[in-house]
């Protein structure tokens, strides 16, 4: 999706909403903007990546969030069943219904970070640290990955809390999932829903 920043601007307008324009450069300069106190609602225009960007900002504020997917998956979108081009999404404003957004933690002694999607180890993880997105994004870079990843394949002595349950195996992957897909829309636990408080585990 291809849209200028005033046409967006203009169709927000149409339906009662004037928003205020923020091209963020950088993640500092998306501190800045988010900084204010005051700020109530904040339209995302971007895929999965942003949206985390921003959400981590906004944890713990009483902010709303509303998603224009323009990004390559736009798992989280999709998930919350935001699936119609941005201009459409914007035209049915008047008529938005909110919900909640669950947000999953993951904490590593002092480290401490957000996911939207997912979090694991193993196969998956492996395969995407493989992949990396430094030099752009192409089907022949995750090809590459993705052998690397089965020729040499992990296998993880693991001890997991679940609930209340405990439980002590090898495996070679591990995802906690907040959304159905994850990645390059790969489809991996078609109950995970972002918005029932609750997250989904497979091994």
């Amino acid at each position: 999706v291809n849209l200028s920043s005033t046409t967006i601007l203009e169709a927000l307008s149409a339906v009662g909403i004037e928003a205020e324009l923020c091209e963020t450069t950088s993640l500092e300069h998306l501190d800045d903007v988010l900084a204010a106190p005051d700020v109530e609602t904040v339209i995302v225009a971007g895929g999965d990546g942003s949206v985390r960007q921003v959400v981590k900002r906004l944890r713990g504020r009483n902010a709303k969030l509303l998603i224009l997917p323009m990004g390559t998956a736009n798992n989280l979108a999709g998930s919350l069943g935001i699936r119609l081009p941005p201009l459409e999404l914007i035209a049915m404003l008047r008529e938005r219904v909110l919900r909640p957004l669950d947000v999953g933690v993951v904490r590593c002694g002092d480290f401490e970070d957000i996911f939207m999607e997912g979090a694991g180890v193993g196969l998956f993880a492996q395969t995407m640290h493989g992949y990396g997105e430094d030099n752009g994004k192409s089907v022949l870079k995750a090809l590459t990955a993705v052998i690397g990843t089965i020729t040499a394949p992990p296998v993880l002595d693991a001890k997991l809390f679940i609930d209340d349950e405990q439980l002590q195996t090898e495996l070679s992957m591990l995802e906690v999932l907040n959304t159905p897909a994850i990645g390059p829309r790969l489809n991996l636990v078609a109950s995970a829903d972002p918005s029932d408080g609750w997250l989904e585990v497979m091994t």
